[in-house]
C-alpha cells in the first residue's frame, strides 16, 4: 500500500470512485429502459512524476474516498457527512488490472439531476467533514508496514472536486490536488572536507517550526493549521540525496 514518490516531496493517487446511499429520497430512479445509470470516473493528479510504478502513479492497494452530492432545484447541494447520494465510498486499486473496486456501486439519482463529486486521500472514516482533524506524521521516514502507509505517504492529503456533472454513461475526470505543502532539502558539500569525505558521511535532516495538526474542509479543500508548533520537529523521508517532508 505504498505510493510512488513525486517532485517536491509529493505523492499521487487517482481512482474510479463511486458509491450509493440507502436513504429513500436518494434511491436511484429506474429509467424507461429498466436500467440505472452508473457514475463512472477517471481520476488524475496535477503534478510532475519523478519515479512511478505506472503512468497513472498508482500502487497496489491504494484507497480513496468519494462523496456524490445531488443538485436540488438546479442549485448545488450542500456536502454533508451523511445523506448524500454517495457517502464516503472507499475504492481500492488493483494494480495488475488498473481497476478501482468500490465497496458498493453508486448510480445517478436519475438522468436529469446533476451532481458535484468530491474525492480525497488517504481514506478514513471522518466524523466531521467541514473541520476534519488531520495530523501530519512526525516521523515521515517510517516505511509502510502491516498494511499501513508509511509516514510520508500518510501525511500527503489529496483532494479533488468535479462540479455540475450531468448524468452520463461516459467517464467523468476527477482531478486531485495536493493541499499540503512539500519541503525538499538537498545537502551540498561545502568547504573544509577532505577528498571523498562528504560523500561517505551519513546524512540526516529535521524540519522545524511547522505545525502538524490541521483541520480540513472537504467541501472546499481548505487546510487550516491548528495547535502549537511542536518542539520535536519533523523527520523527513530520504529519497536518494534529498530529504522530503509534507508540512
Amino acid at each position: 500500500m505504498k505510493l510512488k514518490h513525486f517532485a517536491g516531496g509529493w505523492l499521487a493517487i487517482c481512482g474510479l470512485l463511486t458509491g450509493c446511499l440507502s436513504e429513500p429520497e436518494f434511491e436511484p430512479v429506474v429509467e424507461d429502459n429498466g436500467e440505472l445509470l452508473e457514475v463512472k470516473l477517471f481520476n488524475e493528479i496535477r503534478q510532475q512524476a519523478v519515479t512511478r510504478v505506472n503512468d497513472e502513479g498508482f500502487c497496489e492497494g491504494d484507497e480513496g474516498g468519494i462523496y456524490v452530492v445531488n443538485y436540488v432545484n438546479e442549485a448545488p447541494g450542500v456536502l454533508a457527512k451523511d445523506n448524500n447520494q454517495a457517502d464516503n465510498i472507499k475504492y481500492t486499486l488493483e494494480e495488475s488490472s488498473g481497476a478501482w473496486t468500490p465497496e458498493t456501486p453508486v448510480y445517478y439519482l436519475d438522468k436529469k439531476t446533476k451532481v458535484d463529486i468530491y474525492g480525497y486521500y488517504p481514506y478514513s472514516n471522518p466524523s466531521e467533514i467541514n473541520a476534519y482533524p488531520f495530523e501530519i506524521a512526525k516521523d515521515q521516514s517510517r516505511d509502510a508496514e502491516n498494511g499501513k502507509l508509511g509516514g510520508y505517504e500518510a501525511s500527503d492529503f489529496l483532494w479533488g472536486k468535479a462540479s455540475e456533472v450531468s448524468p452520463t454513461s461516459s467517464k467523468i475526470v476527477l482531478q486531485f490536488h495536493h493541499i499540503m505543502a512539500g519541503v525538499t532539502v538537498t545537502l551540498v558539500e561545502g568547504s573544509g572536507f577532505e577528498a571523498g569525505e562528504f560523500v561517505s558521511l551519513e546524512k540526516s535532516a529535521i524540519i522545524t517550526n511547522t505545525k502538524r495538526e490541521t483541520n480540513i474542509d472537504f467541501a472546499t479543500g481548505t487546510v487550516t493549521a491548528i495547535g502549537d508548533i511542536p518542539t520535536t520537529g519533523t523527520i523527513p523521508y530520504k529519497k536518494g540525496d534529498e530529504f522530503r517532508a509534507i508540512v
